[in-house]
């Protein structure tokens, strides 16, 4: 637990080379990393394969990864193998339909955005958030770790805003804190004018009704024993309709986020990934909140179901006229959908701006490295050259 997801990844790969393989089989080893950290594992991987000289099998749904790291692709769909070959073949020249739909998924559209509101819908202001790491024998705090750091930001009504950093670097913290899940130890935050007080009862029956999370790991954030029509109804039971009223809307909502009436009498289990994370957006839109914070909310699925789920949330947005607090670390689903970004590192905001100028122009070295960072960026016309 004292480890970051990189470095536990090391450990893994440590841990599989102790055997003296010829044969590594990498499973989505970059799926939960950020950019940087994402970067430093290929490389790594790179470095091993060529020094012990290894056959790699690499495992995920990162199309931008595969473009990096792999030599020859192999395309499964419904168990088997649809298109394999090299990869400047397969990526240039897919033959198969599922192919091409995948490598158009990828292909991310810019989205027209709304002008957003004149007015604040969130303020942060001087927003810093401590945890205590040791205490002393009478139990006093002498050391503490700052996750949060002064923080000053604000999104107006109707925006998507994109909250972008490394791991650790505060980014979800930021989102608990606007949320009132968690108090801040300095700062104040305003929600549609009025402060969010984490121990203040009336304040957070407020907040919860205005402001909803969508969770990042959908397999958890379900009740296994329970119908997911029957979870729908408990929400809106809670909030005082009827069973009645409450089956009609639960039914409404699922065919809001694109699942249909059946779907209300089966279990979480019996759902795809990208099914239940529609089921998870649907529980956070029962309260008829005004704004979504997504923690990275698509980061587990593919290409394809990633976009589909990005259209309806944009749709939604439109419709229901939400504000978005969009968590990632990819950078490329955050330029999809966001119209403007924060950037995180080591608690501090570092660089905050229109989305288009900071992916074309970013100013602050952090922001250059992290986008210097994303993968994708070889070019497989040359090696078709030289085929």
């Amino acid at each position: 637990h004292e480890l970051s997801g990189g470095q536990k990844q090391r450990i893994m790969l440590a841990i599989a080379l102790a055997a003296e393989p010829e044969v590594l089989i990498a499973d989505e080893p970059t799926t939960a990393l950020d950019v940087t950290v994402q970067q430093s594992i290929l490389a790594l991987l790179k470095k091993i394969q060529v020094q012990r000289g290894l056959a790699i099998l690499f495992i995920t749904h990162d199309l931008d990864v595969v473009r990096d790291i792999a030599d020859t692709v192999l395309v499964l769909k419904d168990g088997g193998i649809v298109e394999q070959g090299p990869i400047w073949k397969v990526f240039l020249h897919p033959e198969h339909p599922y192919t091409s739909a995948l490598l158009d998924a990828q292909t991310r559209p810019q989205r027209i955005f709304k002008a957003p509101g004149q007015k604040a819908y969130i303020e942060v202001q001087g927003v810093s958030k401590s945890f205590p790491v040791s205490r002393n024998l009478f139990g006093q705090v002498t050391d503490v770790f700052s996750a949060v750091r002064q923080v000053n930001a604000t999104i107006y009504r109707g925006e998507r805003v994109g909250l972008v950093g490394e791991s650790g670097s505060g980014k979800s913290t930021l989102g608990r804190l606007i949320l009132g899940l968690t108090a801040a130890s300095e700062g104040s935050i305003m929600l549609d004018g009025q402060p969010v007080l984490a121990d203040d009862r009336k304040s957070m029956k407020r907040t919860r009704r205005l402001a909803q999370l969508v969770f990042q790991d959908p397999y958890s954030a379900l009740n296994p024993h329970m119908r997911i029509g029957s979870a729908l109804e408990e929400v809106l039971m809670h909030l005082g309709e009827n069973r009645l009223t409450a089956n009609k809307r639960a039914i409404a909502l699922l065919e809001e986020v694109g699942l249909s009436e059946a779907d209300a009498k089966r279990y979480p289990q019996s759902f795809s990934g990208g099914q239940r994370q529609r089921i998870v957006i649907a529980r956070a839109l029962a309260m008829e909140p005004e704004f979504l914070v997504l923690d990275e909310s698509v980061a587990a699925l593919d290409v394809q179901i990633q976009r589909a789920i990005l259209d309806l949330l944009a749709t939604i947005g439109d419709e229901r006229q939400l504000t978005f607090l969009f968590i990632s670390h990819d950078l490329g689903v955050v330029q999809s959908f966001c119209n403007r970004l924060l950037v995180m590192q080591h608690g501090q905001l570092v660089e905050t701006g229109d989305t288009s100028e900071i992916m074309n122009n970013p100013q602050h070295p952090y922001t250059q490295e992290l986008l210097s960072s994303r993968a994708g960026k070889r070019s497989l016309e040359a090696l078709e050259n030289n085929a």
